[in-house]
């Protein structure tokens, strides 16, 4: 996670408006995007002795089973066609990275809520944008959107790249800044923890990103809902 308040970033351009909704391509690339308007989110920065996961939490690798399986892994690359319209602070780039984010939830067999508890999570840790990270030289040579320097945190959720690049075990730069593999290894954690349809967003954002900041998750619970809400709708055609 980056510095509290969001600090202005460097991204993509956004996709031009069509008949009043946004049309968004999955292809990145870099260039400017702006800043986050005062009303969106803040993030706060890990513990400082997080180390094997997003934010110091449990080793997503070795998390104790539950009674509920972890679904088959979705295609790592999601295609997003459908136009949404900007809800909030959260625009079409935003938009786009959470429509990725409720598609492999969807994908992976996972409820509404799941991806409600998804979309909030990527909206505290990155402000939904696809980051790299100044420490990982690595990942400035990949598709994104935003740089941060919180210790070798990367994506859509900051989970912490795996050695050589960094000390976590989330993963290659490779998979973390890819927002579909981001978002499901979020949702497999979340699955092996059993908090799915968790009705406290903040303790299941919590158990599995480990953040020095635990109740700040709360914050976006109405504004990912709308999110979510509107993505469902337009996949329905409404």
């Amino acid at each position: 996670m980056s510095s509290d308040p969001t600090a202005p970033h460097t991204g993509l351009p956004l996709a031009p408006i069509l008949a009043g909704a946004v049309a968004v391509s999955l292809a990145l690339t870099t260039g400017p995007i702006g800043t986050v308007p005062p009303e969106g989110p803040q993030q706060p920065q890990k513990a400082p002795n997080a180390v094997a996961t997003a934010g110091g939490g449990p080793d997503p690798l070795s998390l104790s089973p539950t009674a509920q399986p972890t679904p088959e892994p979705p295609d790592p690359f999601v295609s997003i066609d459908l136009a949404y319209e900007p809800v909030g602070w959260v625009d079409a780039r935003r938009m786009h990275n959470a429509a990725v984010i409720v598609r492999v939830g969807q994908q992976m067999g996972l409820s509404r809520r799941a991806q409600i508890i998804a979309v909030a999570t990527a909206m505290q840790e990155s402000a939904l944008l696809n980051q790299a990270n100044g420490n990982v030289p690595h990942s400035l040579e990949l598709p994104h959107e935003q740089v941060g320097w919180d210790h070798d945190s990367v994506g859509l959720f900051q989970q912490r790249c795996s050695p050589p690049h960094g000390a976590g075990s989330w993963g290659t730069p490779e998979d973390l800044m890819n927002p579909a593999e981001s978002a499901r290894r979020f949702y497999s954690a979340l699955v092996r923890l059993g908090l799915t349809d968790s009705p406290n967003l903040s303790a299941a954002a919590q158990a599995v990103q480990g953040s020095a900041f635990p109740s700040a998750y709360a914050k976006h619970e109405g504004t990912a809902t709308r999110v979510v809400d509107s993505i469902l709708a337009a996949q329905n055609g409404s």
